[in-house]
């Protein structure tokens, strides 16, 4: 699954959609659209989209194959180090080397 940006020959708009690949036995690869995000043109607008498209994309990944953090937990967690990077102060990040399997 991948996000997919069309520049229009009518319009000056980009069109951006969420597409997968599958391979048709005999038929070779095929793609099929999952979600249309909509069109907009080149500039912020265009920007601000694509992004969109991309949490979109986690999310229909996510309810396809359910993980261990959900993607709310890991903005969560990178909102945190955003602000603490803000201060002078390290980020907390722990010594992988003292990791044990309980």
């Amino acid at each position: 699954m991948f996000v997919r940006t069309l520049r229009r020959k009518t319009t000056q708009n980009v069109s951006v959609q969420i597409v997968e690949s599958t391979r048709v036995p005999g038929k070779g690869p095929r793609q099929r659209i999952i979600k249309h995000m909509g069109a907009a043109p080149e500039g912020p607008l265009l920007d601000a989209l694509v992004r969109l498209a991309h949490r979109a994309k986690l999310r229909l990944l996510e309810e396809r194959q359910p993980t261990l953090f959900p993607m709310e937990y890991w903005a969560a967690r990178v909102q945190g180090a955003r602000q603490d990077s803000q201060s002078d102060q390290p980020l907390p990040i722990p010594d992988v080397r003292k990791l044990v399997e309980t």
